[in-house]
């Protein structure tokens, strides 16, 4: 993902990513074609804390409410909303 899309500076990036390191959230791989470069990925903690923190979000939002349409259409709106942000 793009710095620019995280909305946050390099520096910022890697703070965050050697935090979620530290607590077993993330891996850092080496880029096989350049390695200046690395890849950061899930490990099966950080997918596990990811799926609570969803539950936990979903729980309380009132966008539960919604059918699997309405939820579509609701994501396609933000989609619109944020891409017209942008420009």
């Amino acid at each position: 993902m793009a710095l620019d899309r995280l909305g946050c500076n390099a520096s910022n990036t890697t703070f965050i990513v050697n935090q979620l390191k530290v607590r077993g959230f993330v891996e850092r791989t080496a880029d096989p074609s350049d390695g200046r470069r690395k890849f950061v990925g899930l490990t099966a903690e950080g997918a596990r804390a990811r799926k609570r923190l969803g539950r936990a979000l979903t729980s309380v939002s009132p966008l539960k409410k919604l059918t699997e349409e309405e939820r579509a259409l609701f994501v396609s709106i933000l989609d619109v909303l944020g891409s017209s942000a942008s420009k």
